[in-house]
């Protein structure tokens, strides 16, 4: 299974180009991040993949289905789950059950199936089904109401799950949480496109990266090729940036301490300086 755009043309109605000549393919079960600065196309990007949207021009074709095809729309939006920035604004159940169990009631399956869907779409949010299926989705903290409308997703067992800055407004420890249960559902073969403006979540959870400006693709490819010091003026350029821990290596780089392997995240950099400084420490000896 695959999403795969092929020259993909996107204007609004207003006329405005959104995306231009995008080509991109994203494999069953990898873990990809969207970056790129606000209008450079990344939720237009996200709604073509779940044909809310389809292309002025080209094709998105997912798991060979053509987005064009209103006849494969149904079966689409069971393969690709879309998540939209505050997901929690798009709850509307009076319990937490009758929100997770919208989607999978709509497919027409059997109360037996939607409960068993509803139950482990919960527990993979660390939401206890006994605690909180009753209670009002209203009633429970933001972070909650956040896993519960992700759990509403998760329900109707997408192959892929598509996010929009998933993490928008979120404090450092819920953001943590959040990217640890992606993190873990990438683990149990879900694919996962994230599209977030933190290139230290990107780094640290995903394998590959697209980088957009203007509605076209600049940059493409595994994310240690993508956020490395030879790419760093094309981002400076684009109003982004390399993560932090990257722009470190860099910086140590220029000052004269070469660290002697890649470096994304901050276990990399700890790594790499801890290994470089013993080198440097021995070979003084």
């Amino acid at each position: 299974m695959s999403l795969v755009f092929e020259a993909v043309d996107f204007s609004y109605a207003d006329g405005q180009p959104a995306l231009r000549d995008v080509s991109l393919t994203i494999d069953d079960g990898s873990f990809v991040g969207i970056v790129g600065q606000t209008g450079s196309g990344k939720t237009t990007l996200a709604q073509l993949a779940d044909a809310l949207l389809v292309p002025d021009a080209g094709r998105v074709l997912v798991d060979g289905l053509d987005t064009a095809d209103k006849h494969t729309h149904a079966q689409i939006r069971r393969t690709v789950g879309l998540v939209f920035q505050y997901p929690e604004q798009q709850l509307f159940a009076s319990t937490v059950a009758d929100d997770v169990a919208f989607g999978p009631k709509n497919l027409g399956l059997d109360a037996d199936e939607v409960e068993r869907r509803v139950r482990e779409a919960l527990t993979r949010m660390d939401l206890a089904y006994d605690d909180i299926a009753s209670r009002s989705p209203f009633e429970l903290s933001g972070g909650q109401q956040r896993r519960v409308a992700l759990a509403g997703t998760l329900a109707m067992e997408p192959e892929f799950l598509v996010l929009d800055e998933p993490a928008a407004g979120m404090d450092p420890r819920a953001r943590a949480d959040l990217n640890a249960l992606l993190s873990r559902l990438h683990e149990e073969g879900m694919g996962i496109v994230l599209i977030s403006h933190s290139m230290e979540d990107v780094a640290a959870l995903c394998e590959q990266v697209v980088v957009l400006d203007d509605g076209r693709v600049v940059l493409d490819g595994p994310c240690r090729e993508v956020f490395c010091a030879d790419n760093a003026a094309t981002l400076d350029a684009l109003g982004l940036a390399l993560p932090r821990p990257t722009r470190f290596a860099a910086d140590l780089q220029q000052a004269g301490l070469a660290l002697d392997t890649p470096v994304l995240t901050t276990d990399d950099l700890v790594e790499a300086l801890t290994h470089t400084l013993s080198a440097t420490s021995t070979g003084g000896a």
